[in-house]
C-alpha cells in the first residue's frame, strides 16, 4: 500500500512493499527510437545519393569512350565508302531497322536495371529499419535496483549483534526495475555477505520470484547474519563510524519468460559488490521515498 498520503513515516517494512508490480513501460523511450531511426534514414539516403552520383559519373565516362569509338569507326567507314557504295545502298534499310531495335533494347535494359537497383535499395532500407527498431526494442538491459530499508531499521538490527551469540535474521526490501520486454523468473539464488574478509551472513531464495517485464517489482529478502562475538563488535564499531561495508557475491539461476512462456534458462555468478550499510542510497524506485532518522520519532 505504501505510505499514507500526508504522512512521512512507514512503520513496517511491508507497508513499503508493492503488492503488484508497478508498470513503468519498456526501454528505450520512443524519442530515442525515433531519433535513431531518423539518423539511420538520413545516413542511408546520403549513402545512396553518393552511390547514384558515382553511377552517373561512371556512365558519363563510359558514354564518352563509346562516342570516341563510334567517331573512329565512322572515319574508317568514310574511307571505305567509295568502295562499297553499291552494296551499302542495298542494305541500308535493314541496317537502319537493326540499329533501331538495338537502341530500343539497350534503353529498355537500362531502365529495367535502374528500377531493379531502386527496388533493391528500398528493400535494403526496409530491412535495415526493421532490424534497427527490433534491436532497440528487444536488446536486453540489465535490471537496476534500490535497497529500500530505512535508517532506524539498520540501527535496530545492528543493536542485536551485540548479544553474546549474535544470530540475526534481517529483512532487506529491494525494488527492481526491469525495462525489458521479457520477464525474468528467479528460481534459485544464494548470496554471501563478508565483513573484513570474513563470512558473516547469507541469503537463499525460498520461493520463486518474477521480475515483471516493463515494471518495478518488490521483494523482501530474509538475510541471516551470524558473526562471531568479536566480529559482531567490529561490525558495530564500523556501523557507529558509518563505515560498515559488506562485500556481497553469490549465484543465481532463472528463466527468461515472455508472458506465460519460458524461453531460456540461465545461470550466472553475481558480481561482487560493496554495500555500505546506513548510507543513504538512491531511492527513486522505492515506494517509500524518504530515508528516516531517529529524530523522526
Amino acid at each position: 500500500m505504501g505510505c499514507i498520503k500526508g504522512m512521512s513515516v512507514c512503520h513496517h517494512l511491508e507497508d513499503c512493499e508493492r503488492n503488484e508490480p508497478q508498470h513503468v513501460g519498456y526501454g528505450p523511450p520512443t524519442s530515442v527510437v525515433i531519433t535513431v531511426f531518423a539518423l539511420m534514414i538520413i545516413g542511408a539516403c546520403c549513402l545512396f545519393g553518393l552511390a547514384s552520383l558515382y553511377s552517373i559519373l561512371r556512365r558519363s565516362q563510359v558514354n564518352s569512350v563509346e562516342t570516341t569509338r563510334i567517331s573512329v569507326s565512322e572515319t574508317r567507314a568514310e574511307d571505305e565508302e567509295g568502295l562499297a557504295d553499291s552494296t551499302s545502298e542495298s542494305r541500308e534499310p535493314l541496317l537502319a531497322v537493326h540499329e533501331a531495335l538495338s537502341a530500343s533494347r539497350t534503353s529498355l535494359s537500362d531502365n529495367n536495371s535502374s528500377w531493379r537497383k531502386v527496388c533493391r535499395r528500398i528493400i535494403f532500407v526496409g530491412f535495415l529499419s526493421a532490424g534497427t527498431i527490433l534491436g532497440l526494442m528487444f536488446y536486453p538491459r540489465f535490471p537496476d535496483y534500490n535497497v529500500c530499508n530505512r535508517e532506524f531499521q539498520w540501527e535496530s538490527v545492528l543493536h542485536s549483534i551485540l548479544n553474546l551469540q549474535p544470530v540475526v535474521e534481517y529483512q532487506v526490501l529491494l525494488s527492481v526495475i526491469n525495462e525489458n520486454r521479457f520477464g525474468f523468473l528467479l528460481e534459485e539464488g544464494k548470496l554471501y555477505f563478508h565483513h573484513r574478509g570474513l563470512h558473516v551472513g547469507s541469503w537463499e531464495l525460498n520461493q520463486t520470484w518474477t521480475a515483471a517485464a516493463g515494471a518495478i517489482s518488490d521483494v523482501i529478502m530474509p538475510i541471516n547474519i551470524r558473526p562471531g562475538y568479536l566480529e559482531g563488535l567490529a561490525m558495530w564499531s564500523d556501523f557507529q563510524r558509518d563505515k560498515l561495508v559488506f562485500l556481497i557475491n553469490g549465484t543465481i539461476r532463472g528463466t527468461i519468460t515472455y508472458g506465460k512462456y519460458k524461453i531460456y534458462t540461465i545461470s550466472s555468478d553475481v558480481p561482487a559488490i560493496n554495500f555500505v550499510v546506513d548510507a543513504e542510497q538512491d531511492r527513486r524506485l522505492c515506494e517509500c521515498k524518504d530515508y528516516f532518522t531517529n529524530d523522526t520519532f
